[in-house]
């Protein structure tokens, strides 16, 4: 899934490469989720699932490279959200579990990737029908700490 500015300000995700910059987080993450504000679902139905996988530590580079969009290079499911959660203009959340969550770098830079179950399972999807969700903005992170809760911009590729 591909984060896809476009000029009227929404973002089109296919296979989505996420940078957080987390160098302020401290203390123990204790909870965490990456929130979308969809505007709609094209072609991705109730079935279909979003997973948080992770590349870390040399995927996705800052900035982003061709071989960043490789899908062998992320692994894992540190989260997940079904099609069936995703409503058209309200908040979904990715709630991150335990494996999620030890993908976070307290102090540092945290690399993420979101990627369609499809995408995982190999399916290749057709450039006239490749399921995708518009959002009004890029990804976000939120973590809950020993210490506070705190909201983290992305970089997005």
């Amino acid at each position: 899934m591909v984060v896809d500015g476009q000029p009227s300000g929404y973002y089109n995700i296919y296979r989505s490469l996420l940078i957080f910059d987390t160098s302020a987080v401290s203390g123990r993450v204790t909870a965490g989720y990456i929130a979308l504000l969809p505007k709609s679902k094209h072609g991705f139905t109730d079935a279909d699932k979003l997973v948080v996988t992770n590349g870390q530590p040399t995927c996705p580079h800052d900035p982003f490279v061709l071989t960043d969009y490789n899908m062998n290079n992320y692994s894992g499911n540190g989260g997940e959200i079904a099609g069936s959660e995703i409503t058209e203009f309200e908040w979904a959340n990715i709630m991150l579990n335990e494996i999620g969550l030890s993908w976070i770098n307290v102090g540092g830079t945290t690399k993420l990737c979101i990627r369609s179950q499809n995408d995982i399972d190999g399916i290749e999807p057709l450039l006239w029908d490749c399921p995708y969700i518009t959002a009004y903005t890029p990804p976000r992170l939120y973590l809950t700490t020993s210490l506070v809760t705190r909201s983290f911009g992305t970089i997005i590729g």
